[in-house]
């Protein structure tokens, strides 16, 4: 899906989980929004972020079981 938004460039810093910090150079957009209920539109403010997860790596679950005192409980991923 293609909104055709005209962005302003702008730079951020994104914090990842696990506390690892990434500055990226992208854009602001203004993005147009209407309200279910009432119908009132709203414009909100957008930054652009090309992918919003990543592969992970596999866990060890039993060293999670550990880490949070669950004494060998079945997990499941």
């Amino acid at each position: 899906m293609t909104l055709r938004l005209k962005g302003k460039d702008t730079s951020v810093t994104i914090t990842k989980v696990g506390g690892d910090e990434e500055f990226m150079q992208t854009k602001v957009y203004r993005v147009p929004v209407e309200s279910l209920e009432d119908g009132r539109r709203y414009s909100i403010k957008a930054i652009g972020i090309p992918s919003i997860s990543e592969e992970v790596t596999a866990v060890q679950m039993s060293q999670i079981t550990e880490l949070l005192g669950l004494k060998k409980r079945k997990m499941e991923s």
